[in-house]
């Protein structure tokens, strides 16, 4: 488990997030968590964008670490508080040592006509599906990504996460924590969707493996993968510039 913490990191990284020059700052604090074949791993974040630039400070399972990124460089990077050492993050650079080929994705988001107050804003209700097709030797499986988005489209701070979001997803680059690898392309295409809908202030979701073959029936003996996010408070307040520098006197490697 701790070889996988790292990766881990940068996955909760991204979906605590999620350009033109943005007129006001947005802070947002939230706790996630992802629950798969009975293990359960929670997490804290502390996201803050401002103009062009993100930083994401999260906490999990005794890792403390931040990911910083510019959409105006399209620059990402990852910072290890307890090694001191800095590293460009490239969430699709597992993709090339996976033996399994990624179709395109599918995706759709649709309003449900619910709404939810969170954090005294008023949440419009959306159903999300993502499929992405798979094979694996001579089998094909289906990954499925569905569940709830609570969006807000008002107050502020939402111009500024659009237009932040807008960029990073024509960047190529998503805010989603399940973007890694062969899945970065399917979140990219999740999060231009999502785009223009506003802040996430929570996110209900569940991803299955699906087919008939042996790989499949193991893929399915871990069970379904639930994934939440519920942002627990929102600020305007200004950002000092430097809260998205990288920290002076640690190591990039």
């Amino acid at each position: 488990m701790k070889r996988a913490a790292p990766a881990l990191l940068v996955l909760f990284a991204l979906f605590a997030c999620g350009a033109s020059p943005a007129s006001a700052d947005l802070g947002m604090t939230a706790t996630m968590s992802m629950n798969a074949g009975g293990m359960a791993v929670n997490a804290s974040a502390e996201t803050r964008l401002k103009a062009t630039k993100m930083r994401a400070d999260i906490k999990l399972m005794q890792q403390d670490a931040s990911v910083l990124f510019d959409a105006a460089t399209k620059e990402v990077w990852m910072v290890n508080h307890a090694t001191r050492e800095i590293s460009a993050a490239d969430p699709s650079a597992i993709a090339g040592n996976l033996p399994i080929a990624f179709g395109d994705a599918t995706v759709s988001m649709k309003p449900t006509g619910q709404t939810k107050e969170l954090l005294g804003r008023v949440c419009q209700g959306y159903a999300l599906e993502m499929t992405v097709p798979m094979s694996l030797g001579q089998e094909a499986i289906t990954m499925r990504i569905f569940g709830t988005l609570w969006i807000t489209d008002k107050g502020p701070g939402v111009e500024e996460y659009r237009a932040l979001t807008r960029a990073a997803a024509e960047s190529g680059f998503s805010t989603s924590f399940m973007a890694q690898g062969p899945t970065m392309k399917g979140m990219v295409e999740m999060q231009k969707a999502m785009a223009d809908a506003g802040i996430p202030l929570a996110q209900e979701l569940q991803m299955t493996m699906e087919g008939t073959g042996q790989a499949a029936a193991a893929l399915a003996q871990f069970g379904n993968m639930t994934m939440t996010m519920t942002v627990t408070a929102l600020s305007t307040d200004p950002i000092a510039d430097e809260v998205f520098s990288l920290p002076a006197g640690y190591t990039k490697k």
